[in-house]
């Protein structure tokens, strides 16, 4: 038993002896990279320093080239904004003129037929067929006939046209709007929603005016009475 154990001793021993050799030689072979990166030969320092200068006046380069190139984008998207600003205008003016031979052609159609042409349009301009026409949809209708609204013009047009207040212009709606686009209904006649309301509360409702006699009426009744 003893000399067992003298032998495991002496296997544990050896087993330390080389861990620590080992050891030993990966500190050494670290202390002698790091001597040797700390006494890198001047030739060698410049030629890194060299590939470094290199290396950074090429990418200035490239930087310097994209550089270029990004102004050389942003100039032509100058011009192609320029020449798209002079197509827009040169596409409303054309709208405008279209609007007016538009008007003249819609003149000569027959007045039995004029809805059925006002109908037509309307279902070209409701892009997702809901039956109604929404701000966007309006405006494009408008810009056909020769109009281009600013928002607040576009919100008085609704508050005449859109009598429900749905902000939606239905078919009956947006014949009335062409026909007075088109000069058969005479502008003053339209009045906003508000207006008409404001209107209807002054007037007697139609059971009293049928209640309510005549000034002319009594007087006939009672001069008829005298002679009686």
């Amino acid at each position: 038993d003893t000399i067992n154990m003298q032998k495991g001793e002496l296997q544990e021993s050896k087993f330390l002896i080389g861990r620590t050799r080992s050891d030993t030689a990966a500190a050494n072979a670290q202390a002698a990279q790091r001597k040797h990166a700390a006494t890198v030969p001047p030739a060698e320092m410049q030629a890194i320093q060299a590939k470094l200068t290199e290396k950074l006046a090429s990418l200035k380069s490239t930087i310097s080239q994209e550089e270029s190139q990004a102004n050389e984008i942003i100039r032509r998207m100058r011009e192609l904004r320029s020449d798209l600003q002079d197509t827009l205008g040169s596409c409303h003016k054309t709208m405008e003129n279209t609007s007016h031979c538009l008007e003249d052609y819609f003149r000569h159609i027959p007045p039995a037929k004029l809805f059925q042409h006002i109908s037509m349009r309307f279902q070209h301009f409701d892009k997702d067929h809901s039956g109604t026409l929404d701000r966007s949809e309006v405006v494009e209708a408008m810009a056909e006939m020769g109009q281009r609204p600013t928002d607040q013009e576009l919100d008085g047009f609704f508050a005449i046209f859109d009598k429900n207040r749905d902000q939606q212009i239905n078919l009956a709606e947006f014949d009335k709007m062409v026909r007075c686009k088109l000069k058969l209904i005479a502008p003053s006649s339209l009045k906003t929603v508000d207006e008409e309301q404001e209107e209807s509360k002054s007037q007697p409702h139609g059971w009293a005016k049928a209640a309510a006699p005549s000034k002319q009426h009594s007087q006939r009744k009672l001069s008829s009475d005298k002679t009686g």
